[in-house]
């Protein structure tokens, strides 16, 4: 009875759900790189547009689609590290 009832809170709950979204605009790697070179001379503006888009990912921001494309090939030859 109980297997019974949690089954049926499973399916109620998976009926219910939208389907899960993806935001159309991401932190990559490429945009925080650029952010942090352009911050290291004193210019923080990318980081605040950064901040603007990802503050609000799901919603429009015509002016800053460009964050929304696909990375550019050069962007795959990044590396991340947590080391400091």
């Amino acid at each position: 009875m109980v297997l019974l009832l949690a089954l049926a809170v499973v399916v109620v709950i998976q009926v219910q759900l939208p389907a899960p979204l993806s935001a159309p605009i991401i932190l990559r790697n490429y945009l925080a790189q650029s952010a942090i070179e352009q911050a290291e001379q004193g210019d923080f503006n990318e980081i605040e547009r950064l901040m603007t888009v990802l503050k609000s990912p799901f919603d429009e921001h015509p002016e800053l689609e460009h964050y929304a494309q696909k990375p550019p090939e050069w962007s795959k030859k990044l590396a991340v590290s947590c080391s400091s």
